[in-house]
Formats: C-alpha cells, structure tokens, sequence
C-alpha cells in the first residue's frame, strides 16, 4: 500500500474479522430485504438477487 512500516498496513487493513464480515453481510441483507419490500410497495420488482450472479 505504500507505507514505510509494514505495521501500518497490518494495522490499518487487516483488523477485521469473521465476525465482522457476518455482521456486515447481515446488515447489507437487511438493507436488501427493505429495499425489496419498498420495490414491492412502489411496483418496481428490484432486488439484489435479480441484478446480481453470484456463483
């Protein structure tokens, strides 16, 4: 990444954990589900699973 001390790097970009991923792929399901719901109410019919391959 460009820094003088491979710590900062270490530091900067890797404290995260696995439970920090499950937290956020939770809050981004979240954000789908009422994304979805709001698409229902409006008539639109848009959702990630739609838009997105995954696999």
């Amino acid at each position: 990444m460009g820094h003088l001390d491979i710590s900062v790097t270490m530091n900067t970009y890797t404290h995260l954990g696995l439970e920090d991923a499950e937290n956020e792929l939770r809050r981004l399901s979240g954000i789908n589900s009422a994304r979805v719901e709001l698409d229902r109410l409006n008539g639109t019919g848009f959702s990630i699973e739609s838009s997105v391959k995954f696999g």
